[in-house]
């Protein structure tokens, strides 16, 4: 099999539009439902930054936390997307 520098993008693409098919969404609906996720995410991820900046005496509990509080931005981010 032959991979081109094109096909990535023409998977990626192929790939979105089938995560819109099914008459569901349209692709403009699609995306700024994706673009509504990922500014709800960013902000998440910037409180996340502030409140780790925010701590005097850094440790490992403290990065634990922190790690799991983005890994459930990570899972809402995830579930959000599988809603249809």
């Amino acid at each position: 099999m032959i991979i081109t520098p094109l096909a990535s993008p023409v998977v990626c693409l192929v790939l979105l539009l089938c995560g819109c098919g099914g008459g569901e969404l349209s692709l403009t609906e699609y995306t700024e439902r994706v673009n509504a996720i990922e500014v709800h995410a960013s902000e998440q991820g910037e409180e996340l930054a502030a409140n780790a900046e925010g701590i005097d005496d850094f440790t490992p509990q403290d990065l634990q936390a922190i790690l799991e509080q983005a890994r459930l931005v990570r899972v809402e981010v995830d579930g959000s997307l599988q809603q249809p």
